[in-house]
């Protein structure tokens, strides 16, 4: 992504719509066609974590809401991985001894309460 960023339309304080650009006048030249505000690129995350205020033509990043959704998604991939362990040759053997499945039913608990 280049350095600024024409925003010519929002959507519940999220980028709708821009045009990414290397030199701030090519920006400022956009939007005195198409409408919109000129803004520096964020340097962090990912441009659905970007948070628009139109009336002060500001962009910021909500590092909050996209570290909890990351730690969120993580722990469900540790889930699936757990889950995924428990395969139809571990249940069968499960009938002589439970130990293994107990202990990973515990991991699968303990990643579950982490959501």
């Amino acid at each position: 992504m280049e350095s600024y960023l024409a925003v010519v339309k929002t959507e519940n304080n999220r980028i709708a719509k821009y045009q990414d650009f290397s030199i701030k006048s090519e920006a400022d030249n956009h939007i005195a066609t198409y409408g919109g505000f000129t803004v520096s690129t964020p340097e962090t995350g990912d441009i659905k974590y970007w948070v628009v205020d139109s009336a002060a033509k500001t962009l910021t990043h909500d590092s909050a809401t996209q570290t909890s959704e990351e730690a969120t998604a993580a722990t469900l991939r540790a889930i699936l991985n757990l889950e995924s362990q428990v395969t139809n040759r571990r249940l069968r053997e499960a009938y002589a001894d439970s130990t293994w499945l107990d202990a990973q039913e515990v991991l699968i608990a303990t990643e579950r309460a982490k959501l």
